[in-house]
């Protein structure tokens, strides 16, 4: 099953996923780094504690994050990513609260985070390239002799 049909907004489950959103709080000392699975970025304190343990519903958690982390970003790029607002939507309704929602964070104060999530975007490519680049040329190099 895709994880999209796992995780639908329209599912018991997402909505369960969402409500839990609510819980993560604006923290004074949250840290942000860039998700690059996500093509957004990410505050420490936007991830409901426990989490890490409840393995069996990390996985739609983490997805419903991105969706929102990669949507916020599509938002302050001014190029909304429609097919996932209904996440967006779904989170706003029964996560008021969540941290990621903060003003500050979805605003065009959040600019130069998007530039440091497209230039990682950039290099982790450029990397990936360079790999593929490397396993070729050392296959080659090992079929020819």
């Amino acid at each position: 099953m895709s994880l999209e049909k796992k995780l639908s907004p329209n599912s018991e489950r997402c909505s369960q996923l969402a409500a839990e959103l609510n819980n993560a709080k604006v923290q004074g000392n949250a840290t942000c780094t860039v998700d690059l699975f996500a093509g957004g970025f990410a505050f420490s304190d936007e991830i409901p504690a426990g989490f890490g343990v409840q393995s069996e519903m990390l996985s739609g958690m983490l997805a419903l994050l991105r969706y929102l982390w990669c949507y916020r970003t599509s938002l302050i790029e001014g190029k909304p990513r429609t097919e996932l607002l209904p996440y967006w939507e779904l989170a706003k309704r029964v996560a008021p609260n969540w941290a990621g929602f903060s003003v500050d964070r979805v605003s065009n104060k959040m600019l130069d985070k998007v530039k440091l999530v497209r230039a990682g975007t950039s290099k982790f490519l450029d990397d990936i390239e360079a790999l593929e680049a490397r396993i070729y040329s050392s296959k080659t190099k090992g079929s020819q002799t």
